[in-house]
């Protein structure tokens, strides 16, 4: 048996894996269970990504804001979410709802990727609410990842708007 370390995404903890090896000695999976062991216990107590402080300055559409970092402005796009551009229909209405929920208020940035264009992707809450979740509860965003376990909560949120014809 020997363990295999594997970083499984940009955010996604350490993970240990133990597969078999035939030319393993008795001695050798003693160390490798207690590694597995060890990293396992560390893997519980990391402490989940810091997130960014700063102030939403600005709202492009329902999904895109700008916020202020230490002087520097950072395009960011919520994650795990879609909102109508501008020129689609509802498009203002969604803007305008990210507007109320963030503008001129302080934000926390959680990274989850970049774009090609560079803009990030992150879960942002403002004034401590999640902005992508309340978009969604609003009815003025989708749920847009590829698996349905991915965001859970985010299609009960996007049922819930549905059902009670919001947005």
């Amino acid at each position: 048996w020997h363990v295999d370390l594997r970083i499984l995404g940009a955010h996604q903890q350490p993970r240990a894996f133990m597969t078999h090896n035939r030319n393993c000695q008795s001695a050798s999976l003693a160390r490798c269970i207690f590694l597995l062991a060890f990293l396992v216990a560390s893997a519980a107590g990391a402490a989940p990504p810091k997130a960014i402080k700063g102030e939403v300055v600005a709202v492009h559409e329902g999904d895109m804001l700008t916020v202020l970092v230490n002087q520097k402005r950072i395009e960011i796009r919520l994650a795990q979410i879609d909102a109508p551009e501008l020129r689609q229909s509802f498009g203002d209405r969604a803007a305008a709802s990210l507007t109320d929920l963030c503008l001129q208020k302080p934000a926390s940035v959680e990274t989850m990727g970049q774009e090609q264009s560079g803009r990030l992707i992150a879960r942002v809450k403002c004034a401590e609410v999640d902005a992508g979740a309340a978009q969604v509860e609003r009815g003025m965003a989708w749920v847009a990842v590829q698996k349905r376990t991915t965001a859970a909560p985010l299609y009960f949120l996007q049922d819930k708007a549905q059902r009670s014809r919001e947005g």
